[in-house]
């Protein structure tokens, strides 16, 4: 295939993306600025393989850093694998592309918690639209021109990496061609984050036919000077990019921790399979403290029997608990109104957790008691989950949490309780997920557990639509929805 701009390195760039490559950062990390930059743009083939780099003191005066800044930039990338460094007379750094870089993108992708992956996917979408709206009335006809050489060349690409860096580049040079430095900047950094995984979503000739078409439409549409038509085919085209690598990214998981669901499984099955064992054993858990608790004579006697419960307790729940314990009722405990001993999961095994300060004259108490996951069943008798919530004071991350009422004979004690990671749930269901149909697992409140749709992501209220399945876990008050899935939706 004949060599075009729009395939060769710095010498296909426009004028100002070639001087906003290669100028003053702006950065307080400038470390880490230079990196990223250097790295975005060896993603998208702007300094193709075997570019020589100007030397460290030009290279450092035209981004406006130290060179001591700028060496330390350099061993990051060397040791990312995207430069080599050599000595002598015609030394010096050059590019360079990691072989394994497909493999890469997948394990960044597993890694990629899904409500990220849709928040960076809204920040995506935003600065393309924008991006075409102002190009769709300030483009020059050269913009136009190199923008539709681009889209061409993602259709004709051979290679996954070789539609991912004229994607890119057709990104980039979008933004130039609106006239604003700043945002053709923010292109830079929005690269790193997500843009060099579209290359996954490019791998099928379909795929890139697919997305060549959608590109050389917004082209048409900025050359006709339509800024309303342009942001909605960037919309959508950045739109279905992500849908595409949300469902990639469940596919890859459910291949690398569930290959297949057991035969004739549902997903409903998995999801009370998943309830009913978790609740099995902490029903046990509580009749294993109830006793301890009743008859503690000071804290530190019910602590050290607890423990040695929670310890026994710990090896026998399933892998998706993050942590256990138990939340005494107020007053229980002798001579500590306020009472937890808790546990957390670790690779070296179960380890106590007594971050939590129980102190109530202090500002940053915690007042469990008052937490709906105790209030749930010490009025009902029965089980309850709350969440997903964000557990900034525990593991930043979603997380929910159920919780078992510890009771003897009519007296409420408290609740044993386990934390469950929703990153945990979506992978053990990733199997399904993975499949075409949108599915929803929501909570009393209808808020999203986990899906594999990009239109409602964790936390969110979900209205199911109508002629939707609907699966009960009365238990823990979730239900399971299931619908056809909303092209308009995804692009």
């Amino acid at each position: 295939m004949s060599t075009t701009t729009a395939q060769r390195g710095d010498e296909g760039l426009s004028a100002p993306t070639r001087m906003l490559l290669f100028s003053p950062l702006g950065s307080t990390d400038v470390v880490r600025a230079v990196v990223g930059r250097m790295r975005a743009a060896i993603g998208m083939g702007l300094l193709p393989d075997g570019e020589r780099l100007p030397k460290e003191s030009e290279l450092a005066q035209q981004l406006g850093v130290t060179t001591f800044a700028l060496r330390e930039a350099l061993a990051n990338l060397r040791e990312e694998g995207l430069i080599v460094t050599r000595a002598g007379k015609n030394g010096g750094s050059f590019v360079t592309y990691p072989a394994d870089s497909e493999q890469l993108e997948h394990d960044r992708l597993v890694e990629l918690p899904a409500a990220e992956l849709r928040d960076i996917g809204d920040w995506r979408q935003m600065l393309a639209a924008h991006a075409a709206a102002l190009a769709a009335q300030r483009a020059s006809d050269s913009n136009v021109r190199m923008l539709q050489d681009l889209a061409s060349g993602v259709g004709k690409a051979q290679t996954s990496l070789e539609a991912r860096r004229m994607h890119g580049r057709f990104l980039l040079e979008l933004a130039s061609a609106g006239q604003s430095p700043r945002m053709t900047r923010a292109e830079f950094a929005v690269h790193e984050q997500i843009d060099w995984l579209f290359g996954l979503a490019l791998h099928e000739p379909e795929e890139r036919a697919a997305a060549a078409g959608r590109l050389e439409e917004l082209a048409v549409s900025v050359r006709g000077r339509n800024p309303g038509k342009a942001r909605l085919g960037a919309e959508r085209h950045v739109a279905a990019m992500v849908a595409r690598l949300a469902q990639l990214r469940l596919v890859e998981i459910a291949s690398r921790k569930h290959k297949t669901p057991s035969a004739g499984q549902s997903m409903s099955d998995a999801v009370r399979e998943m309830v009913d064992s978790l609740i099995e054993q902490l029903r046990a858990f509580a009749s294993d403290v109830g006793p301890i608790l009743v008859g503690a004579e000071t804290h530190a006697s019910a602590r050290s029997r607890v423990s040695l419960a929670a310890l026994g307790r710990f090896d026998q729940m399933p892998d998706y608990v993050q942590g256990m314990g138990v939340l005494a009722e107020v007053g229980v405990v002798p001579d500590r109104p306020y009472w937890i001993e808790w546990w957390q999961r670790t690779e070296a095994g179960p380890v106590e957790d007594n971050h939590h300060v129980l102190d109530p004259d202090r500002e940053d108490f915690y007042d469990y008691s008052t937490r709906e996951y105790m209030q749930r069943p010490r009025v009902t008798g029965a089980p309850w989950a709350q969440g997903p919530y964000v557990d900034s004071g525990g593991v930043d991350d979603f997380v929910l949490t159920v919780a078992v009422p510890i009771v003897v004979g009519d007296r409420f004690l408290g609740v044993s309780c386990a934390d469950v990671l929703v990153a945990a749930v979506e992978s053990r269901l990733s199997p399904w997920l993975a499949e075409d149909e949108e599915a929803f697992l929501i909570n009393d409140e209808g808020r999203v557990i986990v899906s594999n749709s990009m239109t409602a992501g964790v936390g969110d209220l979900l209205v199911p639509q109508a002629g939707a399945t609907l699966s009960e876990f009365p238990s823990v008050a979730w239900r399971l929805v299931t619908q056809g899935r909303d092209a308009d939706a995804i692009g």
